[in-house]
């Protein structure tokens, strides 16, 4: 009752909410804290089935892996816990991939989400999918559950469409706040992927909806950075040229990943006989038999190989091997349709090509010990050159690591623009090859 008291805002045209910072901008206020803090909520608990639904998943992983007839056992365990997840998004369509487009349609259409239907749908079918060990991560299904709980709340309270427009950002921005305890990558997310044009007029509301929703995340899982970074050695001016190779090395690595996802992608297309729910089932089996020939290090989002490259990295050739089949597991399972995002398992990349860059730093300085600041570094630029979110992925690096200095700021950031800006130029001389007649030149 004391939300519906405020009066109400006259957007004016269609979908622009600055008449609702006019006239109604303390009831916009309070329902962005609503919608913090029912997102902080439900990613809370998000979370933690994921967390449970892991653990059993890997106590059955053990039993299997030490009794006989393990290479079928093992990946059946997979293939039956990803095809639930198919069934689901056969059953509401809409929950397919990672979670992001649909909040994107819903923004520039002003579009509604059927929230009572699609909202226990999407959170089932990503528990499905990301127990079973698929290579996708939390943040998808969390961005469409923030959204979700937006337009939930606009329709308790009789939102107009600038309200309602508003408040599935704030949702967006709460739910990347809880999914990674980052509040200002939160606001950042919604400027640079979904290309939110209301920065401005949104950045309060935002502001108190994440702060919300990071309190009550952080009451129910913990408060803390999720990947805390010990801060490494003292580094010579002279290495910022090995973080600039790192942010060459992540570039030209996103040039590969997107157009490598772009070839998975036509290949599951191509298979007609199979039912676009039933793919990630299939993309399953490769997963299964990686984990049963490298390690469970693998399946999942990759968090795991993202705590060890920080704390204790893999030697050369076994981080070499880890990257390269966590990229083309991570491609697969995302082109099979399979509700789950990318985020986590693409920063695992990142942060493994990192501790590549670290490992030879410490063989060009060889009185160093190994600086866990390329890890993150390589984690921010894998935002920057692999996603096309560099400012997201530098402030989200800093928020789940803790790792904040000026130093630190320095080399990030001179690793993600270069990231990004090789992304971008290979992303726009490939273009000019392919249109007809071009030169090349």
């Amino acid at each position: 009752m004391l939300l519906s008291s405020f009066s109400k805002p006259d957007t004016g045209k269609r979908g622009s909410p600055t008449g609702a910072l006019r006239s109604g901008w303390a009831r916009l206020f309070l329902l962005s804290i609503v919608t913090g803090a029912f997102t902080g909520g439900l990613v809370a608990v998000f979370r933690l089935a994921v967390t449970a639904g892991e653990v059993f998943r890997d106590q059955v992983w053990l039993h299997i892996v030490t009794s006989a007839g393990s290479w079928v056992w093992a990946p059946l365990v997979i293939v039956v816990l990803a095809a639930l997840g198919g069934v689901v998004t056969r059953l509401v369509p809409v929950t397919v991939g990672g979670g992001v487009a649909p909040i994107q349609t819903a923004l520039t259409t002003h579009d509604q989400i059927r929230w009572w239907a699609e909202l226990p749908a999407k959170f089932l079918a990503s528990f499905f999918t990301l127990v079973s060990g698929l290579s996708l991560g939390r943040e998808g299904p969390a961005v469409f559950l923030g959204g979700a709980v937006g337009q939930a709340v606009g329709s308790w309270f009789s939102a107009d469409e600038g309200e309602n427009c508003h408040l599935l950002a704030c949702g967006v921005a709460a739910a990347v706040a809880a999914a990674f305890g980052a509040p200002l990558a939160g606001i950042l997310f919604v400027w640079e992927e979904l290309r939110y044009s209301s920065l401005q007029s949104f950045f309060v509301p935002a502001i108190a909806a994440v702060a919300v929703a990071t309190k009550i995340c952080a009451g129910v899982l913990g408060p803390g950075a999720n990947f805390p970074l010990v801060q490494g050695p003292d580094l010579p001016i002279q290495a910022l040229i090995l973080f600039l190779f790192l942010g060459l090395s992540l570039g030209l690595l996103g040039l590969v990943y997107n157009h490598g996802l772009s070839y998975v992608n036509k290949f599951f297309r191509q298979l007609t006989w199979c039912p676009y729910w039933l793919r990630p089932a299939l993309a399953a089996f490769p997963v299964a038999w990686a984990a049963l020939l490298m390690g469970t290090d693998l399946l999942g989002s990759g968090q795991v190989l993202i705590i060890k490259s920080l704390v204790r990295p893999a030697n050369v050739a076994a981080a070499a091997a880890l990257l390269v089949v966590k990229l083309v597991l991570t491609m697969i399972s995302a082109a099979s349709g399979a509700s789950g995002g990318v985020f986590l398992p693409l920063l695992s990349v990142g942060a493994l090509m990192g501790s590549l860059w670290g490992q030879a730093a410490t063989r060009v300085f060889t009185e160093l010990a190994f600086p866990p600041q390329f890890v993150a570094a390589g984690m921010a630029a894998a935002f920057g050159g692999m996603l096309g979110l560099p400012f997201t992925g530098l402030i989200l690096v800093f928020e789940i690591t803790g790792s904040y200095s000026y130093e630190n700021l320095l080399y990030y950031l001179a690793t993600v623009l270069i990231a990004h800006q090789v992304r971008e130029s290979g992303e726009n001389l490939l273009i000019k090859r392919q249109k007809p007649g071009a030169s090349g030149i």
